[in-house]
This record gives C-alpha cells, sequence and structure tokens, in this order.
C-alpha cells in the first residue's frame, strides 16, 4: 500500500489501523501499540486531530494501555478523546457513549474496583 498511494494516504493508514487492531485481538499488545501510536501521529497530521479515524485510533490505543495495565496513560488518552468527541460527535453519539464508558471502567480501577 505504502508503494502504491503512499505511506500518509488515509488508504495506508487504514490498513495500517487494522493491522494494530489485529495484533491487539491476537493479545501482541506492544506490537499493536507501536502501529495505533505511529497510525496516531499520522492521522493528526494527514486528517486532523478531531477526525472521528484519529478519535478511533486515540481510543484503541487507550484500550490497548488499559489491557497493559497502563490505566493512567489510558485515562489520559481516554479523557482526550472524550472531550474532542463530544465537540465533534455530540455527547449522546454511541461512539462518545462507548470511550465514557472505557474512562469510566479505568477510573474505577484506580478506585480498586475491576469490572
Amino acid at each position: 500500500m505504502k508503494v502504491v498511494v503512499g505511506e500518509n494516504h488515509p488508504h495506508t493508514l487504514r490498513t495500517m489501523y487494522n493491522l494494530a487492531n489485529s495484533y491487539s485481538s491476537q493479545a501482541k499488545f506492544k506490537d499493536a501499540e507501536v502501529l495505533y501510536k505511529l497510525c496516531l501521529d499520522k492521522r493528526k497530521l494527514v486528517l486532523g486531530e478531531s477526525h472521528p479515524d484519529t478519535l478511533d485510533t486515540m481510543n484503541n490505543l487507550a484500550a490497548n494501555y488499559e489491557v497493559q495495565d497502563m490505566n493512567s496513560d489510558a485515562e489520559v488518552l481516554y479523557k482526550q478523546c472524550l472531550d474532542k468527541k463530544k465537540v465533534v460527535l455530540g455527547e449522546n453519539h454511541p461512539d462518545t457513549l462507548g470511550t465514557n464508558c472505557n474512562l469510566a471502567r479505568v477510573m474505577l480501577k484506580k478506585f480498586g474496583f475491576n469490572l
């Protein structure tokens, strides 16, 4: 894909994101983390910080942090993502509500509750 359309093309970034998701589903969390971070940086540059694809990547990187018990990192990223989703998608959009639930779960862990 990189050779055909370029490394920063949205299709290349979608493929990178899909590969990160695949790694995550195989419990290859460090591999997924590397790709999510790279994809997030590139999507911010190419699509903008508030584009829905950028926000999806941000949410999934936060989820990846969470499964690695990097809850402080997950909390920060979920909060950033939630703030942007509220503006871009609205407070009652399903994606916004999903990120809100993710943040709530991380916050509960902070206080000793595991769901």
